[in-house]
């Protein structure tokens, strides 16, 4: 068509225009952006309409649909900015059904203002920033934070799926936890996150864990969570009795009911929960703690009651204090006796939910509800994951009747007046124009130029 010609000629005069002598090399690319983001604007409306007018041409390609109003106006937001473009609005002869054929082939929907594109780049970025601040960095706040909210909770993002099962790996670490997060009618909900992995290595002065992968709960069963952590678990290792795994975690009920879904299991008891009871036992004296640490290490509960009774009577902590860490290590004391089991290795389970889940969800004042929190919470970890949401996550199934992509492709991959072949892809009839005197200079055997 002639306005993709003029389009290209545009492009590359304006683009010609750009002095990058006068700001710089990042004027230059600022400014060659912007004129890319216009030129690209006009040439995907361009394409559309294109499009648009095959379908008018090949009546075969749209059977029993007539054309009911041409030159309909359209509006999207893209990753390029504003799009504007016109199509034909058809209705069914047989069943009375109208429709916008051209939207349904390119998969936008109905009252739809946002392009798959920016959608998907406007959920990635809002996982890790507020709704409004994400519209502001992609698209100039051209979106509402109320869209980009409706958008990530649309999000369906595809299952990661596991390479291979490593049979030959013999222990395996679940570090589990959870994040508080307040909500807007004052309640306080909880999000459990866990961490499958293999035992910790060190590269350099980084400890990592090799083949993490992250689950979160929230409003789901303990025991249904724990069935997919199972499940999880099998597929990735395998179902046999050679491999040995422990749970991290603060000695929360949840927590330890993995237990009984998980086979050969055992549990240990996070150093992080623990210290937080221990240390105000001490009254911050680290010759005390050093006792406390000793007395656990040796499984004496008898010499860490006497030791905790003398920092009481020195007015180290109160009675209330002291019994607190009693008692938390007498109902966790199989957790802290694997604590020093040098096989079970260390816990990071708070270091885990600060970075996957409090970072986003609640190290900041926020209200979330129900929808929004399951939503972040979800995609949060698929990022940890590995995953990235793509615009196929937004877009739902096409609905009704949609003209075949294979014969459009085939009609615009044809010599025809709707696609320029290889050689004139860039003729344009305007004399002005640098590919007007390139492609006359080329019919002249080279003499005009």
């Amino acid at each position: 068509m002639d306005i993709i010609h003029e389009v290209y000629a545009e492009w590359f005069k304006k683009m010609e225009e750009i002095d990058l002598s006068t700001g710089g090399v990042s004027r230059f690319i600022e400014q060659a952006m912007e004129v890319s983001k216009t030129e690209i604007l006009k040439l995907t409306a361009a394409k559309i309409e294109e499009i648009d007018e095959i379908l008018l041409r090949k009546p075969g390609f749209r059977k029993n649909w007539q054309v009911v109003r041409k030159a309909d106006p359209r509006t999207v937001e893209t990753l390029a900015g504003t799009l504007n473009y016109e199509r034909r609005y058809y209705r069914n002869r047989k069943k009375g059904e109208h429709a916008y054929l051209t939207d349904r082939i390119l998969g936008i929907e109905r009252y739809e203002r946002v392009e798959s594109g920016l959608g998907a780049g406007l959920c990635e970025a809002a996982t890790e920033q507020s709704y409004a601040k994400s519209s502001e960095v992609l698209c100039k706040g051209a979106v509402s934070r109320q869209t980009v909210m409706r958008k990530l909770r649309q999000v369906r993002e595809d299952k990661l799926e596991v390479k291979e099962e490593r049979k030959d790996v013999k222990v395996v670490h679940i570090q589990a936890d959870e994040d508080h997060v307040a909500m807007q009618d004052g309640r306080n909900s909880q999000v459990k996150l866990i961490a499958i992995h293999e035992p910790a290595r060190t590269q350099g002065k980084r400890t990592y864990l090799p083949e993490r992968f992250c689950m979160s709960s929230y409003k789901e069963s303990t025991e249904d969570f724990w069935l997919s952590v199972a499940d999880e678990v099998v597929g990735r290792y395998g179902e046999r009795e050679n491999l040995a795994v422990y749970i991290h975690g603060d000695g929360a009920p949840w927590i330890k009911a993995g237990l009984e879904w998980i086979p050969n299991s055992r549990f240990v008891l996070d150093k992080y929960h623990l210290r937080k009871y221990l240390t105000p036992v001490t009254g911050g004296k680290k010759q005390h703690e050093g006792y406390l640490w000793a007395a656990l290490k040796a499984d004496d509960f008898s010499m860490l009651s006497k030791l905790v009774e003398a920092m009481v009577d020195g007015e180290c902590c109160t009675e209330q204090t002291g019994k607190n860490f009693l008692n938390y290590v007498k109902t966790n004391r199989e957790g802290v006796r694997m604590l020093f089991t040098h096989e079970a290795g260390g816990s990071c389970a708070e270091g885990l939910v600060s970075h996957v889940l409090s970072s986003r969800l609640s190290s900041r004042p926020k209200g979330w509800m129900d929808e929004g929190l399951e939503a972040m919470s979800r995609l949060r970890v698929y990022k940890a994951n590995g995953g990235q949401i793509r615009p196929e996550h937004l877009m739902k199934k096409a609905k009704g009747f949609v003209p075949g992509k294979k014969k459009i492709q085939a009609a615009l991959s044809r010599v025809s007046d709707f696609s320029p072949m290889f050689t004139n892809a860039c003729h344009s009839d305007r004399r002005g124009t640098p590919e007007y005197r390139l492609f006359k200079a080329i019919s002249e055997g080279g003499m005009a130029i």
